[in-house]
């Protein structure tokens, strides 16, 4: 096919190196119809501080939830049997599972290159007993059906050792956190009501947040500690710091400003106020110390300095869905209803 753009549309696809463009097209004596073509330039621009690089995909992609493999590129959930894979720099190819029946959302890589995911065609948020795959570096495809329970809603996460952590909750009742391992053996812990976003620590264990609000640690063996936060209020998300410490968004707490705030490894709780800049959402702790998280209500991403500075960025902020650390160092974000990547170099 070849596609003739205007001047003005070649020179903007230079520059931004992306360019999502609507085309119609129709057959002799048939009828004819628009769609959506994604634009990529042979050579794109990398992102620079202060410009992202904004990465439209195909509408077969979704980039909502997306994970990194260990060969370097993204890794999305696809249609019935399939992953989509996107290099870094922008090139989309799909990754076919005959064996797969089901819709398949990605949760992450263990540590043997195994990719974990959720199994969406089986109904996995609604039925008692909901289906977790693995799909070894070989093509083999291993299925986990856990335990009758509380609906999976909160998230999952892949830890260090490899075992995956699901939650699970049915409100008005307890709520449930399972960890899953290679080998199909489910550990079962009861929590609080409406356990909500997880992440794993190096120690084995995990971080969630529980209504109340209240954020509890959770040993592999079951010892639970719990850590209430100030203000009350609603707890967006959390990310591990690189030293232990745990950093979470936090909105609604009696009519004060956002915050970002901070558990240190000693437990001790402490939170920054974050003005004029809307209800934080996902939070990534990055290596220089940095802190990045996205907002709604309007859409930013933000940056803030150890010291507590805020640099926030419009463009592109309709892509701050899920946000990631890319193995070249940039900072990534993905939102599912652009379907569109954004790359901050920080």
């Amino acid at each position: 096919m070849t596609l003739a753009l205007p001047a003005p549309e070649r020179r903007l696809l230079a520059q931004s190196g992306y360019e999502r463009v609507s085309a119609y097209a129709s057959a002799d004596g048939g009828y004819g119809g628009f769609a959506q073509l994604v634009l990529r330039s042979p050579h794109p621009p990398a992102p620079r501080p202060g410009r992202p690089l904004l990465m439209p995909l195909p509408e077969s992609i979704r980039a909502g939830d997306f994970v990194w493999g260990p060969d370097g590129a993204i890794w999305t959930g696809g249609d019935i049997g399939r992953f989509n894979r996107i290099t870094p720099d922008g090139h989309a190819s799909t990754i076919e599972v005959p064996a797969l029946d089901a819709e398949p959302g990605p949760i992450g890589f263990d540590p043997r290159g195994g990719l974990w995911f959720v199994n969406y065609g089986d109904g996995f948020y609604n039925q008692a007993e909901p289906v977790l795959g693995r799909l070894a570096p070989d093509g083999k495809l291993t299925q986990v059906r856990l335990p009758s329970g509380p609906r999976p809603e909160g998230g999952a996460v892949v830890g260090a050792d490899g075992k995956v952590w699901v939650v699970r909750s049915e409100y008005p009742d307890r709520g449930e956190i399972d960890r899953v391992g290679a080998d199909g053996k489910v550990s079962r812990f009861s929590v609080g009501v409406e356990p909500g976003p997880i992440v794993t620590d190096r120690r084995g264990g995990a971080w969630f947040v529980e209504s109340g609000p209240r954020i509890v640690h959770l040993t592999a063996s079951g010892k639970r500690r719990v850590f209430p936060v100030p203000h009350r209020g609603f707890v967006g998300d959390l990310a591990l710091g690189r030293h232990g410490d745990v950093w979470f968004t936090h909105w609604n707490r009696r009519s004060l400003p956002p915050a970002i705030g901070r558990i240190t490894p000693s437990g001790r709780i402490s939170e920054r106020t974050v003005r004029h800049v809307g209800s934080p959402g996902s939070i990534l702790a990055a290596p220089d110390g940095n802190l990045w998280f996205t907002t709604q209500f309007p859409r930013r991403i933000v940056r803030m300095t150890p010291h507590g500075k805020l640099k926030i960025w419009r463009r592109g902020a309709a892509a701050a869905g899920t946000i990631a650390l890319g193995p070249e160092g940039n900072i990534w974000f993905g939102a599912g209803d652009q379907n569109t990547l954004a790359a901050f170099r920080p």
